[in-house]
């Protein structure tokens, strides 16, 4: 969604907004291995995805722009259907897991993710094949590395944690853009199992994700405009299941 504020202090504004759907399959594939009888090695693989996106592209111009628009006979600004590719990228996860005594478990993984394959994003009008937008993205291949931990305090409740580390894809300040301020990510989490009878439990987790100041100057080739700054970001997660097995 990009939006623009006049400069005469009203809340109008234009706004174009771009929705798409697509179906696609890929596959997931995996093998694990009982080294021994407190460990075992595991690997995991997530081929990409190719999707063509399908949609349209909807404009609302601002009540003070919108006679010009008109006057003009500009209709680009017309809704209308659009295409976009959207290349997911294929990842591969190693991991370990060591039982340590009756109660204490402990394991980590590293994923490599080939974010390589994204290297822009560009959304055109099926009538007549011109670009809404087409924005350079060359992100990069990154790791994620996790360690973390399992504790049987009774026959009832498991405890949980663990931290990870997740590279940002972007390369550079100059490469973020405001559809996608990431950076560097440090996460730590907690949870629990608890046993309510035999063939139901309930899970409960929390994550805090922290992040660094994230620096954007980025500059549009096409009209010289520049975003730059800092974004300050930070995220919660809480999240309960119940299981039950029947």
């Amino acid at each position: 969604m990009i939006t623009r504020k006049p400069f005469y202090g009203t809340d109008w504004y234009s706004k174009a907004t771009i929705s798409g759907d697509d179906i696609s399959f890929g596959v997931n594939a995996g093998v694990l291995y009982q080294a021994t009888p407190a460990t075992r090695v595991g690997a995991s693989y997530r081929s990409a995805l190719d999707h063509e996106l399908e949609g349209e592209v909807e404009y609302d111009i601002d009540p003070g722009l919108q006679p010009i628009v008109t006057a003009t006979g500009i209709t680009r600004f017309n809704t209308a259907d659009a295409t976009a590719e959207a290349n997911l990228p294929a990842s591969l996860s190693v991991s370990a897991a060591h039982k340590v005594n009756e109660r204490l478990e402990v394991m980590g993984d590293v994923t490599r993710t080939n974010w390589s394959s994204f290297e822009s994003l560009t959304v055109k009008k099926v009538a007549d094949s011109s670009l809404v937008t087409d924005t350079r993205q060359d992100w990069e291949d990154v790791n994620r590395y996790a360690l973390g931990a399992n504790y049987q305090y009774n026959d009832r409740l498991k405890v949980r944690g663990g931290v990870a580390f997740d590279e940002t894809p972007v390369p550079s300040p100059q490469l973020r853009t405001p559809r996608t301020p990431d950076t560097d990510r440090t996460w730590v989490s907690a949870g629990a199992n608890y046993k309510l009878k035999k063939n139901m439990d309930v899970d409960v987790g929390y994550t805090h994700i922290f992040m660094d100041e994230t620096p954007i100057d980025n500059v549009n080739p096409d009209n010289g405009y520049a975003i730059r700054g800092l974004y300050d970001s930070s995220v919660d997660i809480v999240s309960a299941q119940l299981n039950w097995s029947f």
